[in-house]
């Protein structure tokens, strides 16, 4: 029994040997294969990513070529566009705001407190400035008309009596407004009219 025992301890000893080594060598086959592999795939790698240098040097001074050409025409075309776009009367005279609020109360015969709001929404329009232009809109002159042209199209011209002319049509007219402070109580609540 003893001798039984002891046959299959060393037995057991033994399959665990070879079973310990067969791993090992099974894991060195294994790591060996996965690292030819590794090797095999990084250099497929580097080669096609030094073919892409190569070829994205190449197109790169092609394409630099091409933007410079298209990058001066597009700059010509959005500079006159711009100018027909968002026309600003710079050259508009100027007077002084009494003569802008008293115009403004004669056109729309407003009393004070609708002269008030008036004044407060074109002054957080444009200041009461004739020549102000608001740059991301392209809205100009004392009311910020939107577009700009549209002063013109109705008052003949762009000088200040027209933009508040403009203005105070515009406030009797846009439906829901009627009157300044029904602008001026939407400008404050959305931050236009």
């Amino acid at each position: 029994m003893k001798t039984q025992i002891k046959i299959t301890v060393i037995l057991f000893i033994l399959m665990f040997t070879l079973m310990i080594i067969g791993g090992v060598l099974y894991t060195n086959k294994s790591y060996s294969t996965n690292v030819e592999y590794e090797t095999v795939v990084n250099q497929e790698i580097l080669l096609k990513s030094n073919k892409k240098k190569t070829s994205k040097k190449s197109t790169k001074k092609k394409k630099s070529t091409k933007k410079k050409t298209v990058k001066k025409s597009t700059k010509k075309k959005k500079t006159t566009k711009k100018k027909k776009k968002y026309y600003s009367p710079l050259n508009v005279a100027t007077a002084s705001r009494e003569e802008y609020y008293n115009y403004a109360k004669s056109i729309g015969g407003y009393d004070d407190t609708q002269m008030s709001c008036l004044i407060n929404l074109w002054q957080r329009e444009s200041g009461w400035n004739p020549r102000s232009r608001n740059r991301s809109s392209g809205a100009c002159g004392i009311p910020q008309a939107l577009p700009c042209s549209k002063i013109k199209a109705q008052q003949g011209s762009y000088d200040w009596q027209a933009q508040i002319r403009w203005g105070v049509n515009y406030i009797r007219w846009r439906k829901g407004y009627g009157s300044p402070c029904k602008a001026w109580s939407h400008f404050k609540k959305y931050g236009w009219y």
